[in-house]
C-alpha cells in the first residue's frame, strides 16, 4: 500500500460527501472488504450522526464490497465470568434465573456506530452470544456463518475470513488497543485455555453453556501498531481532528503473530 500524506484540518461539520472524499483519499475504495471499528464521540459533528457514515462507507466500497463490525456482548456472561461480578456475588442466581438467552436480533452491542449498523436493511449477524460480527455486502453470509462457539476469535471465525478475502481494518476515533483482528493473533500463542459461561436457548428454557476460550490481552496493541506504522503499512487520514488508520487485517496479524512470540509466547 503506497503511503500518502496526511491532510489535518480543523474542526468543522461533515456531511456525507465531506467523509466519502476522506474515505477515497486514505485508499478505501470499491470491492473492499472492511472491517471498521469507531466511536462516533471521537470525530465531532456529522450531519446525520452513525447513519451518514455508514452510507458514506457503504457507498465508497459499494454492494461488491464487504462491510463488517463487531458487535460483541460481554455482559452476556455469566456473572461470576465477569470482572466486576465479584461486587454483587449474592445475586448470582437471580441473575442467572432472570437472564435472557443470546438473541441476535435483541441483543445490541454497546457500540453506537455497530448498534446502528445493526439496523440496516441486509445486515446480517453470527451467531456468536458473546463476539458475534455484523456484515453487509458481497460476502456477508461467508464471513457470519459457521462462526464456532468455542474460541469465538479463532482463524475460523470472522476474522479469519476477513483476513482470507484480503480485508481491511478502518479505525475510527479508537487507537490499535480496541482493535479486534489482533484478537485472532492471541490463537497463535501459547495461552491458557479457560472456560466462559454463556446463557443460550435450550428446549425453550434458558441454559448456561460454558465455552472454551483463551484470555484476551491488548496491553501491547498499541505498541504492535506503532511496529506497523514504522513499516509504513498504515494509511492515515483525518475526519475533523480524529486520526483514522487503515491498514491491512492479514498483515497486521501476521506482525502481532510474530510480536506475541517475541513476547515469550505471550501478549501479556
Amino acid at each position: 500500500m503506497t503511503q500518502r500524506k496526511e491532510q489535518k484540518q480543523i474542526p468543522c461539520v461533515c456531511d456525507k460527501h465531506y467523509i466519502k472524499e476522506r474515505l477515497q483519499g486514505m485508499g478505501v475504495r470499491k470491492g473492499m472488504v472492511l472491517l471498521v471499528q469507531g466511536k462516533m464521540e471521537k470525530l465531532g459533528k456529522i450531519i446525520g450522526g452513525a447513519q451518514t457514515l455508514i452510507d458514506a462507507i457503504m457507498e465508497v466500497i459499494g454492494y461488491e464490497g464487504t462491510l463488517v463490525m463487531p458487535a460483541f456482548t460481554p455482559y452476556k456472561k455469566d456473572p461470576a465470568c465477569l470482572w466486576d461480578g465479584k461486587e454483587y456475588r449474592e445475586q448470582w442466581e437471580q441473575i442467572r434465573k432472570g437472564e435472557r438467552p443470546f438473541d441476535r436480533k435483541l441483543d445490541a452491542p454497546r457500540n453506537t456506530l455497530a448498534a446502528q449498523f445493526m439496523r440496516n436493511e441486509g445486515v446480517l449477524r453470527s451467531h456468536h452470544p458473546l463476539y458475534s460480527f455484523l456484515a453487509w455486502g458481497k460476502y456477508a453470509k461467508v464471513i457470519v456463518e459457521k462462526h464456532p462457539l468455542h474460541f469465538g476469535l479463532n482463524e475460523e471465525s470472522p476474522l479469519g475470513k476477513l483476513c482470507e478475502l484480503n480485508g481491511y481494518v478502518l479505525l475510527f476515533g479508537c487507537g490499535y488497543a480496541s482493535c479486534a483482528v489482533f484478537q485472532m493473533a492471541n490463537h497463535a500463542l501459547d495461552l491458557p485455555v479457560r472456560l466462559v459461561s454463556v446463557p443460550i436457548a435450550k428446549g425453550g428454557e434458558t441454559a448456561f453453556q460454558e465455552l472454551l476460550d483463551i484470555p484476551y490481552q491488548n496491553d501491547v496493541f498499541q505498541e504492535v501498531g506503532m511496529v506497523m506504522e514504522d513499516r509504513k503499512i498504515v494509511e492515515f487520514m483525518y475526519i475533523n481532528n480524529d486520526r483514522c488508520r487503515l491498514f491491512s487485517a492479514r498483515e497486521a496479524v501476521n506482525i502481532a503473530i510474530t510480536y506475541g512470540h517475541l513476547k515469550n509466547g505471550a501478549f501479556a
